[in-house]
């Protein structure tokens, strides 16, 4: 999921959401993704700059979020637009 959404929605940080072990976002020997599991995903500009500038700007995301979760069988379960980031609540078992 981290590949698809980085490589969709460029100028976005995407946050892992791979388990955490204490330490870091990630298991000892790498990231980890259970694609049966919902996983709460933030991308946020580059420098928490604002993303969306004008209406415009998030029906552009939602339609590009609309085609990329069915082109890479992912559901999305909820998602929640703000200036400068979005959550995503989805799985990779779509």
């Amino acid at each position: 999921m981290r590949h698809v959404l980085q490589t969709a929605f460029r100028g976005f940080t995407t946050l892992t959401p791979y388990p955490w072990n204490g330490e870091h976002h990630y298991a000892p020997d790498g990231p980890s993704c259970f694609s049966e599991l919902p996983h709460h995903v933030v991308q946020r500009g580059h420098n928490r700059q604002a993303v969306f500038a004008a209406d415009e700007d998030y029906q552009r995301y939602l339609a590009d979020l609309h085609e990329l979760k069915d082109a890479f069988g992912v559901k999305v379960y909820a998602y929640c637009l703000m200036t400068n980031h979005v959550h995503l609540l989805m799985d990779g078992s779509g």
